[in-house]
C-alpha cells in the first residue's frame, strides 16, 4: 500500500506542476489517468521500475496528446462523424490518455522483441 501511495503522490505532483506550465487541465488529467491505469495494470514490475515507467508514461502523454487526438479525429471521419460533434478539449484528453497508455507499452514490447533474436543457432 505504501508503494502505491508514493507513486500516486509523485504523479499528482507532476500533474500539479505541469498544469502551471501552460498545458490544458484536460490534457494533464488524461495523461495522469493513463499513467495510473498503466501502473496498476503492470504489477509484474518492481516499485522503482513502475515509478519510472509511470513518469515516462505521464510525460509521453503530455508530449504526444496532439498526434493521438489528430488520429482519433481521422478515425471518426471514417465513420462519418463530423468534428463538430465533440469538444476539442475532450479529444485532447483522450489523446493524452491513449498516448500515455500506449507509449510505454509499445516501448516495452519493442524492447522485448529486440532482446529475443529470431532464428539463428542457440549455442
Amino acid at each position: 500500500m505504501h508503494e502505491d501511495l508514493s507513486v500516486k503522490t509523485t504523479l499528482s505532483l507532476a500533474a500539479f506542476f505541469s498544469y502551471f506550465a501552460g498545458l490544458p487541465a484536460e490534457v494533464v488529467m488524461g495523461s495522469l489517468m493513463g499513467a495510473i491505469y498503466f501502473i496498476t495494470a503492470a504489477t509484474e514490475y518492481t516499485l522503482l521500475r513502475r515509478s519510472i515507467l509511470a513518469l515516462v508514461s505521464f510525460i509521453s502523454g503530455l508530449l504526444f496528446f496532439s498526434p493521438a487526438a489528430a488520429m482519433f479525429i481521422k478515425v471518426t471521419k471514417i465513420f462519418e462523424i463530423p468534428p463538430d460533434a465533440y469538444s476539442i478539449d475532450s479529444i485532447d484528453a483522450v489523446g493524452a490518455f491513449v498516448s500515455a497508455l500506449l507509449s510505454v507499452k509499445l516501448s516495452i514490447k519493442a524492447y522485448r522483441k529486440a532482446d529475443s533474436p529470431q532464428g539463428g543457432n542457440d549455442v
